[in-house]
């Protein structure tokens, strides 16, 4: 008898419920009947964060209950923003607004990998240069911006 798993990796508790075996002095056969009763009890949740921040829950593998919807938060470093979430590799949602958190289902017997992308924010400079003299005077404003998102 082979029993298949769809995750081995994720927890799971089993007994035997029942069995019906013809002749007990010979192996199991392919005539013999076997009942067993699994139950999964978690799944696993891979949190990571690239290059200019974190997340929270911090960066790490986390059992979670089958069913369960878990909320990551982005943490950027000073300078940087949030760009884009990858779900199991796949690119599943931006960083807007700035502060967008992901929400992961935990889909039966299905471990997943949430990772957290960051580029460097955008800065804005202004400044204002004024001359000397009588009023009024003339205001020459001044911006300048960098690469970077918002």
């Amino acid at each position: 008898m082979v029993l298949k798993l769809f995750n081995p990796s994720a927890h799971f508790t089993s007994k035997l419920v029942s069995k019906s075996h013809q002749d007990v002095s010979s192996k199991p056969g392919p005539t013999d009947t076997y009942q067993v009763q699994v139950n999964g009890s978690a799944v696993y949740l891979t949190v990571q964060a690239g290059a200019g921040g974190t997340t929270s829950p911090s960066p790490g593998t986390y059992a979670e209950a089958i069913g369960a919807q878990v909320q990551v938060k982005p943490l950027p470093n000073s300078g940087y923003a949030l760009d884009k979430w990858q779900l199991d590799g796949v690119d599943s949602g931006s960083g807007d607004p700035p502060d967008h958190n992901f929400t992961v289902k935990m889909s039966t017997y299905a471990n997943h990998t949430l990772k957290a992308l960051f580029v460097p924010g955008l800065t804005v400079t202004a400044w204002a240069n004024t001359t000397s003299g009588s009023a009024p005077l003339p205001v020459q404003f001044n911006s300048s911006a960098s690469d970077g998102k918002l």
